[in-house]
């Protein structure tokens, strides 16, 4: 059974119960895995059937057919899956942490009902953020950090999209630093990630990097399976972070609060 300490986390410690949880969760998360990272390959397998150049759809000779705009459809449907995807992976390592883990099933429901609030909440959050960056900078910084749980407040305590932009507020108030360091820390393991990745692609396939006009980006059998490699490690990073976070999020409210750590699975069961 997980258990998390019932008194104030150190940087350290919300760290290691992070990996913790991402390791008695792995089991119940891996086929949401599997499947966010199968959509995110669709569109580039699909655009390798019908031929079509994914990386120079911005050149001045290329002409637009409906192929392109499906690729595109595809795409963004692909993202969208993944936001149902990652809110599920969340209310599952919530439950964990509260022994009150829901189905699989449950669980996307919730995804998908959530999925327009914390969409347009995401866009909020980018435009102040963005706004912040553009005033001084500082301020863009200090506000990414402060905003950063609002889709756990709209999973978990059914906040509005204004709410729980506001709560987030709150709920960081007073521990900026110590959230801040943790999500350095999680940009580092992020930023190891993808250089690795990249590293691993140009070491298989060279002429990835080659923009020209003469340069050709078939996906062939190597590429497209370490396209859905790069899939699977991003989504195996992502959801390791995830749960690095949700233990922040729980003990950020334990020292808020005493009667808010319960989280609104009830109806999920």
């Amino acid at each position: 059974m997980f258990n998390l300490p019932q008194q104030p986390q150190s940087i350290g410690d919300v760290l290691s119960n992070g990996f913790r949880l991402y390791c008695v969760g792995f089991k119940k998360i891996i086929v949401l895995l599997l499947v966010s990272s199968f959509f995110a390959t669709l569109p580039e397998v699909l655009a390798d059937f019908l031929e079509i150049d994914i990386i120079d759809v911005t050149s001045d000779t290329i002409r637009w057919t409906p192929s392109h705009f499906l690729i595109i459809i595809l795409y963004i449907l692909s993202m969208l899956v993944s936001f149902v995807i990652y809110s599920a992976i969340a209310i599952q390592f919530w439950g964990i942490i509260h022994s009150n883990t829901p189905s699989i099933k449950a669980s996307l429901k919730r995804g998908l009902v959530c999925l327009a609030p914390i969409l347009f909440a995401s866009i909020l959050y980018g435009l102040a953020v963005m706004f912040g960056l553009v005033l001084l900078i500082v301020p863009g910084i200090m506000l990414s950090i402060y905003l950063l749980f609002y889709g756990y407040f709209i999973l978990f305590e059914h906040d509005g999209i204004i709410a729980s932009l506001k709560h987030s507020y709150q709920l960081v108030r007073g521990h900026w630093w110590e959230t801040a360091i943790i999500q350095t820390v999680i940009s580092i393991i992020m930023m190891v990630v993808f250089v690795v990745l990249f590293v691993v692609f140009i070491f298989v396939d060279p002429t990835i990097m080659d923009f020209s006009e003469e340069g050709t980006h078939e996906l062939t059998g190597v590429t497209l399976l370490l396209s859905l490699l790069l899939y699977i490690t991003l989504d195996l990073s992502v959801s390791l972070i995830t749960a690095i976070v949700l233990v922040l999020f729980y003990d950020l409210k334990m020292r808020k609060t005493d009667d808010g750590l319960q989280p609104s699975l009830e109806k999920l069961s």
